[in-house]
């Protein structure tokens, strides 16, 4: 794939996002005393951009790609676990973690980069995918070097053809770092998980907010179910959450 390209497309989403952007102001320690020990319904707050994320698909024929298109699966693509359908995110670290949604495939294996502002590769990762479809996570590692207050281009690929990476399936997102206040990170400590990730919505923390709620999916499938209805991704809402992804040998 020629990143050239792809960020040519992906730079005007970057311009946006500087424009228009989300404000991250400093974290305000009343909001903490909101959380309640009430269970709650969480929803993600509303965006102008609301709606199923992006999926792309290599240059190829339909004949060449690796995803299968027949099963209970055939109508869910390869898809990020997003709030927007432009795929970005905000993160309160520098190695957040990230989710996918995987359909039945006979991909060689996945791959994971990161890109900066410049264009220059970050990190980069391949991995073996799992033998069955379901919801896969990654987690940067704090050795990726990225920093807050800037922007990240990701793309996580299924490679169906390492010869011809056309026939490859991807989805690419934006990912946004910013920092949030020790104090407040200590405070956040104190509270369940379930409102960490309310504080997270309140704040539009995205991946933070999403880690947190998958980890509570098992145990509150109503909560994680609802949550993922809040970005209309209701229909993955009762896909397995895989082990994956370690890095390929």
């Amino acid at each position: 794939m020629r990143w050239q390209q792809y960020y040519k497309s992906t730079g005007i989403l970057v311009v946006l996002i500087c424009q228009t952007g989300i404000i991250f102001s400093g974290l305000s320690s009343r909001l903490l005393a909101q959380s309640s020990l009430m269970k709650i319904s969480l929803e993600f707050p509303p965006t102008n951009e609301r709606g199923s994320p992006q999926t792309t698909t290599g240059g190829g024929t339909r004949g060449n790609s690796c995803v299968e298109s027949s099963g209970d699966d055939r109508t869910i693509p390869l898809t990020p676990l997003m709030p927007t359908r432009t795929n970005v995110g905000i993160t309160a670290t520098t190695n957040p973690v990230l989710y996918w949604y995987v359909p039945p495939n006979t991909a060689e294996f996945g791959e994971f980069l990161v890109k900066d502002e410049q264009g220059d590769e970050v990190y980069a990762v391949s991995f073996k995918l799992p033998p069955t479809p379901g919801i896969v996570k990654l987690k940067i590692p704090p050795d990726a070097s990225l920093k807050t207050d800037r922007n990240y281009q990701w793309k996580f690929s299924l490679v169906c053809n390492s010869q011809n990476q056309n026939h490859n399936q991807w989805v690419s997102g934006v990912l946004q770092p910013q920092a949030i206040d020790l104090s407040l990170k200590q405070q956040l400590a104190n509270k369940n998980l379930l409102e960490q990730a309310e504080f997270y919505a309140q704040q539009r923390i995205w991946h933070e907010t999403l880690d947190i709620m998958a980890q509570l999916s098992t145990e509150n499938p109503a909560e994680w179910t609802e949550f993922l209805k809040s970005i209309d991704l209701e229909s993955i809402a009762k896909k397995p959450i895989l082990e994956c992804c370690t890095p390929k040998n």
